[in-house]
């Protein structure tokens, strides 16, 4: 999935503060932490909630993507 992770995300995988990956009953959630700093800069976020939301409909096993900022 990490190969997946980096191609979806590419251009953004550096402001990317961490990734955690859950897996619950069979599915498979994701969650993307932003670095607080990115709070502002809302063209990056939007980028990066966009391919969230491609990733998570595209990759059958994810059945959740969810960003948050990293308190």
């Amino acid at each position: 999935m990490n190969i997946e992770l980096q191609e979806y995300l590419a251009e953004n995988y550096p402001l990317i503060d961490s990734f955690r990956i859950h897996y619950i009953k069979g599915k498979v959630e994701l969650e993307v932490v932003l670095p607080h700093t990115m709070f502002s800069l809302s063209q990056q976020v939007n980028t990066i909630k966009n391919r969230c939301a491609l990733l998570e409909q595209e990759v059958e096993q994810i059945s959740q993507v969810l960003v948050f900022f990293k308190a």
